[in-house]
């Protein structure tokens, strides 16, 4: 049950995306980051997704891929359950969580 709601979370993010026109005018960067997933470079978004809301549960608002040097890292924007809107920065290949900032 709890996979399933995880998968559905998944969809919909991803058909968020799709419909404000992230993904229609990223493609080169969605594209990139299939490519990473892969060849076992990046975790996937879902993998990303369940340390989260394991973190802190709430609204997923955006998620972007970012390079940092020579590694990747997920940054994602959650609405928390307090009403506070955090930044979660994890790492993309170990999934490991890095650092959070509230957003003003």
């Amino acid at each position: 049950m709890k996979r399933l709601c995880l998968q559905t979370l998944f969809l919909i993010l991803l058909q968020l995306l799709w419909m404000t026109g992230v993904l229609a005018e990223d493609k080169e960067d969605h594209e990139r980051a299939r490519h990473l997933h892969q060849h076992g470079k990046i975790l996937s978004l879902e993998q990303i997704l369940k340390q989260v809301l394991t973190k802190k549960p709430g609204e997923i608002l955006e998620v972007e891929l970012e390079r940092k040097e020579d590694h990747f890292i997920y940054e994602v924007e959650i609405l928390g359950k307090d009403g506070i809107i955090r930044k979660l920065y994890f790492d993309a290949a170990k999934g490991t969580f890095l650092s959070e900032k509230i957003e003003d």
